[in-house]
C-alpha cells in the first residue's frame, strides 16, 4: 500500500465513501485497487483520505462502453489489478460476496467517516460539536455555542401504588410486605394512574476554537427530577418538580496527552452514560448504574488497526459522609466499523460502534457504630469496598454506511461488589435507619448494614440485557424488550442473623407506607414500542412488571403502562 503523510489540498483528497458515490464501484474493489497502489492513499491527522485524480482516473478506465476492451492501454499496476478482478463473471462473484459481507459487518473504514467522531470521549456521539451543523443559526461568537432540550409528557399506570411516577430501584409491595393502619394497606392493591413533565431538560453546549492543539468544551444541563434517586413528596413530584442540576462540566482536550474533564458528569462505573437501556421508564432505570457525580477525570482515545481503546481514571466523589471519594478505573474497546443504530433511555439516539468496557470502583467506607445498651461505646470503621462492571454493545445486524435502517442491536451489563448501592439511585433495599449503621453515622441507605458493632457492607449483583430493533423506515419507528436484575448477596444471611423485622423500617419512595421486611430481589421486565413522528416530536410506549422478592420470602407483583411524548430541540 502506498501512503504519504503530508499537507494535501482539502479538494485534492476525498474519502472512500466518497470515492464510492462517485464511482458507484463496489468496496471491495476499491480497496483492490488501494492495495495495488493504483489509488493513493493519504494520511492527515487519523483519517486516511484517497487521491482524487486516481479515483476518477480509474473511473473513467472502468466506465468504457463495452465494446471498448478496458484492459487496453493498462498501465502494469491497472492490469495487475484486473488480473486480480478477472472476468464479467468473477468481478459478479466478488461483488456478490461483498454485498453478503455487509449484510453482516460495515467495513472498518467507517471509523474515519462516521458521525461521531467524538462525543465528549471521542467513543460514540459528539455532545459538544466543534462546528455548527448544517443549518445552524450563529451568534457574535469566536466559540461555539449550542443550546438543546426536550420537552417532556409522561402518563403512567401502576396496578398497585407501590411508587411514585418514577420509582427508580424501589421494589413492589403489597399489604403482606409492608406495615401501617388498614387503610394505608388496602390502598396498596388499589391501582392508579398520574402525569408528569419531569423529565424536561435543558442545556448549554460551548466549544473553543483549537489552539496550539488545545480545545475546552463545557456544559450545563438541568431537569426537574429533583434531588436524582431521592423522590420527593407526591405533591411535588407530581404536580410542582424543583429545577434540578444535572451537569456542569468543564473539558480540556490536549494535543496529545489526553483529556481532563472536572465538574458534574456521568460516572465512569459502567461507562456512563451508554449502559442506558432503551426504556419509557424515567431514568434511572431499575438495575442500571447510573449516576452523576462531582469529579476529576483523565481519559485518552488510542487508535490501533482500526479500532479504539480508552482508558480512563476519575476520583468522584459520591457522598460527603463516606469520608473520601471513590476511585474509578476503566478501559473500553470499540469497533467503529461495526456500527449500530440504539436509543439510550428515551431521548438520546444514533449510531454507537460495537463496545466491551470494564470498569472498576473503589469506596472508602468510614464512621461510627453504636451499639444497643447504656455501657455501648461508640466504635470506628474503615474500610474500602470494590465493584466491577462489564458493559457491551453487539450490533447483530448492522448499520451499513451509516444507514439505520433494519438493523438489530443487543446491549447489556453486570455488575458484581460491595458498597456500591449508591450508584443505583433509590436502591435503599426497603432498609430503615438501622441500615446506615446507627447514630454516628450517614451513609445512604443500603450502603451497608451494621451487624453489632461491624458494619458490613451490602453485597449488590445486578444484571440488564436489552434488544432493539429499528425498522426501514430511517429508524423513525422501533421496538425494544428487555429486563433488567438486581440483587443482594448478603442481606439475606444478614437479616437471618440481625433480624428482618430491626432492618424494616424504609419508606416507600411514595412515602404511602413502611416495609414490613427488606427485599433481596428486584427484576423488571418491559417491551417498548418508539414512533418519530418527525425529526424533533418522538412517542413511546412500554408495559412492564416489577417482581420483588423479600428476604422472609415474601414477593409482591406491579405491572406498569407508561407512555412518553418527547419535543427535542
Amino acid at each position: 500500500m502506498s501512503r504519504k503523510h503530508v499537507s494535501a489540498a482539502e479538494d485534492s483528497l476525498i474519502s472512500l465513501k466518497e470515492a464510492l458515490r462517485i464511482t458507484g464501484f463496489p468496496r471491495s474493489f476499491l480497496k483492490e485497487a488501494i492495495r495495488a497502489g493504483t489509488i493513493e492513499t493519504v494520511t492527515v491527522g487519523f483519517r486516511r483520505k484517497l487521491s482524487r485524480a486516481d479515483v476518477q482516473y480509474l473511473a473513467q478506465r472502468w466506465a468504457m462502453p463495452p465494446e471498448v476492451d478496458p484492459e487496453k492501454d493498462l498501465s502494469s499496476e491497472e492490469r495487475t489489478l484486473a488480473d486480480r478482478v478477472g472476468t464479467p463473471g468473477i468481478r459478479t462473484l466478488v461483488v456478490i460476496l461483498a454485498l453478503i459481507n455487509l449484510l453482516f459487518i460495515s467495513d472498518i473504514s467507517y471509523a474515519t467517516e462516521g458521525p461521531y467522531q467524538s462525543e465528549i470521549h471521542n467513543s460514540f456521539q459528539n455532545l459538544v460539536p466543534d462546528a455548527p451543523p448544517p443549518g445552524a443559526t450563529t451568534v457574535f461568537s469566536k466559540w461555539v455555542v449550542g443550546l438543546y432540550g426536550v420537552l417532556e409528557a409522561d402518563g403512567v399506570y401502576d396496578s398497585t401504588r407501590s411508587f411514585s411516577n418514577w420509582p427508580y430501584n424501589a421494589g413492589a409491595a403489597n399489604k403482606n410486605t409492608a406495615s401501617g393502619n388498614p387503610g394505608t394497606l388496602n390502598s396498596l392493591s388499589g391501582s392508579q394512574m398520574g402525569f408528569d413533565v419531569n423529565g424536561s431538560r435543558f442545556g448549554i453546549m460551548v466549544s473553543s476554537p483549537l489552539y496550539q492543539g488545545y480545545r475546552v468544551r463545557g456544559l450545563l444541563e438541568m431537569d426537574f427530577l429533583s434531588t436524582t434517586g431521592t423522590p420527593a413528596p407526591v405533591s411535588a413530584g407530581w404536580d410542582n418538580p424543583s429545577p434540578h442540576l444535572r451537569q456542569l462540566w468543564m473539558d480540556v482536550e490536549t494535543p496529545g496527552y489526553g483529556d481532563l474533564l472536572a465538574g458534574k458528569y456521568w460516572s465512569l462505573f459502567g461507562w456512563q452514560p451508554y449502559n442506558l437501556y432503551n426504556s419509557v421508564q424515567i431514568q434511572a432505570g431499575p438495575a442500571e448504574a447510573y449516576g452523576l457525580f462531582p469529579q476529576a477525570r483523565w481519559y485518552m482515545i488510542g487508535h490501533l488497526e482500526g479500532t479504539l481503546l480508552e482508558p480512563a481514571v476519575s476520583i468522584e466523589s459520591e457522598e460527603p459522609a463516606f469520608g473520601l471519594p471513590a476511585f474509578v478505573e476503566g478501559l473500553k474497546w470499540a469497533v467503529p466499523g461495526w456500527p449500530g443504530e440504539a436509543m439510550i433511555g428515551a431521548t438520546g439516539k444514533g449510531i454507537e460502534p460495537l463496545s466491551l468496557g470494564f470498569s472498576m470502583i473503589e469506596t472508602p467506607l468510614s464512621g461510627w457504630t453504636v451499639g444497643t445498651g447504656t455501657s455501648s461505646s461508640p466504635t470506628g470503621f474503615n474500610e474500602i469496598a470494590t465493584a466491577y462492571a462489564i458493559d457491551a454493545f453487539l450490533p447483530v445486524i448492522p448499520a451499513k454506511y451509516g444507514d439505520p435502517d433494519s438493523t438489530l442491536t443487543l446491549s447489556g451489563e453486570f455488575t458484581s461488589g460491595a458498597g456500591d448501592g449508591f450508584q443505583f439511585p433509590g436502591l435503599t433495599w426497603g432498609m430503615g435507619s438501622y441500615g446506615i449503621g446507627a447514630t454516628g453515622t450517614a451513609l445512604p441507605f443500603g450502603t451497608g448494614i451494621v451487624n453489632g458493632q461491624a458494619f458490613v457492607p451490602v453485597q449488590v449483583q445486578s444484571w440488564n440485557i436489552n434488544l432493539q430493533y429499528f425498522f426501514s423506515d430511517h429508524a423513525r419507528t422501533s421496538v425494544a424488550m428487555g429486563i433488567a436484575h438486581v440483587s443482594s448477596g448478603n442481606l439475606a444471611s444478614q437479616a437471618d442473623a440481625i433480624g428482618s423485622s430491626l432492618l424494616a423500617g424504609g419508606s416507600l419512595s411514595n412515602g404511602m407506607a413502611k416495609y414490613l421486611l427488606p427485599y433481596d430481589r428486584n427484576q423488571y421486565i418491559h417491551a417498548d414500542l418508539w414512533h418519530d413522528f418527525t425529526p424533533a416530536v418522538r412517542m413511546g410506549l412500554e408495559a412492564g412488571q416489577y417482581q420483588t422478592d423479600y428476604v422472609g420470602g415474601l414477593n409482591a407483583l406491579d405491572n406498569r403502562l407508561m407512555m412518553g411524548w418527547y419535543f427535542l430541540w
